[in-house]
């Protein structure tokens, strides 16, 4: 009898500086969701939780049962609440949510990636992963996995976005998506799935990835051109300037309200270089190709490190050069 009640004090002094905390899992897909079905995920989910964090104790309670699914609280008891670490609160996206057209498309990758979460994280999952529709508006992609774990990742799961103007040129949807995944695997990142929404001459890029901290990743204007035709030699200028910068792609961007094009360039944090417009005007295009390289001599005897200039045109259309000093 002794031993039970020691065993019960300990039982009550681990409790003592314990508190209570809230941990939702929403969007859980059923095809014939019901009351004890729900009840029944909840002690299961609530089980895999306890077993997997380090909690004192874990209680799964059902919340919601919906016609897609059910919402799912799991309360566990902790002195302070875990830091978590979520494939689906990795982020904001400035366009829609999630990278699946289908729950199954979705379903058919969760062993891949629940075996590359813990790889890259380090962490073990809180409980079995399941997809869920992050959108239930006219996205085309709303599908996306749920993975979690508790503690400090190696390398976390990531949502980047930026948004950029105009319609991309001389890409496809798919060749642009392929072309920003290889740059950024390039710069040491391990991205995983991209899209692109496009609303009212705006684009917006969305990268899921896994990465040691947060990147910022963001797109810039770099010289404006009346046709595509300059835009592309411009363009061919700045990727050989750019070259082993934290560049991640570069293109020309149509732009619909101006009929211009673009130079664009998408980077990871702060671009390795400074844009400077240099005061000398020209009446036109060519004349501004012709004088560039005596514009360019000019700013390296005054000691800047110029990697090459552009031209451009400003908001009074007037043609000058855009330095990209070092």
């Amino acid at each position: 009898m002794r031993s039970l009640i020691i065993a019960a004090s300990i039982v009550l002094a681990g409790n003592t500086f314990a508190d209570t905390f809230t941990h939702e899992l929403t969007g859980i897909p059923s095809a014939e969701p019901t009351a004890a079905d729900c009840r029944a995920k909840a002690v299961v989910l609530a089980a895999q939780f306890a077993s997997n964090a380090p909690v004192e104790s874990a209680v799964g309670l059902c919340t919601s049962v919906e016609a897609e699914g059910y919402e799912i609280h799991i309360r566990y008891q902790r002195e302070e609440r875990l830091s978590i670490v979520s494939t689906v609160r990795a982020g904001i996206s400035l366009g829609r949510p999630g990278f699946f057209e289908t729950l199954d498309e979705c379903s058919a990758l969760l062993a891949e990636e629940l075996a590359v979460f813990e790889e890259q994280s380090g962490l073990t999952r809180l409980y079995d992963p399941y997809c869920s529709n992050l959108d239930q508006s006219s996205n085309d992609t709303p599908w996306m996995f749920r993975i979690e774990a508790a503690g400090i990742a190696v390398n976390r799961p990531i949502i980047q976005s930026t948004v950029f103007f105009g319609r991309i040129l001389g890409y496809s949807r798919e060749t642009f998506l392929a072309a920003v995944m290889a740059g950024m695997t390039d710069l040491g990142l391990s991205p995983r799935y991209a899209r692109v929404d496009a609303s009212i001459g705006m684009g917006y890029l969305t990268v899921f990835s896994y990465a040691a901290e947060r990147i910022r990743m963001e797109t810039a204007e770099i010289a404006k051109l009346e046709t595509v035709e300059n835009c592309e030699i411009e363009l061919a200028r700045f990727k050989q300037a750019v070259a082993g910068t934290n560049t991640v792609v570069s293109f020309c961007g149509a732009q619909h309200a101006s009929g211009r094009a673009e130079v664009t360039g998408l980077f990871l944090e702060d671009w390795q270089f400074e844009t400077i417009h240099t005061v000398d005007y020209f009446e036109d295009y060519a004349e501004c190709s012709a004088n560039r390289e005596n514009i360019l001599g000019q700013y390296r005897s005054d000691g800047l490190e110029v990697a090459d200039g552009l031209c451009t045109l400003d908001e009074d259309n007037r043609w000058s050069v855009v330095l990209l000093v070092r």
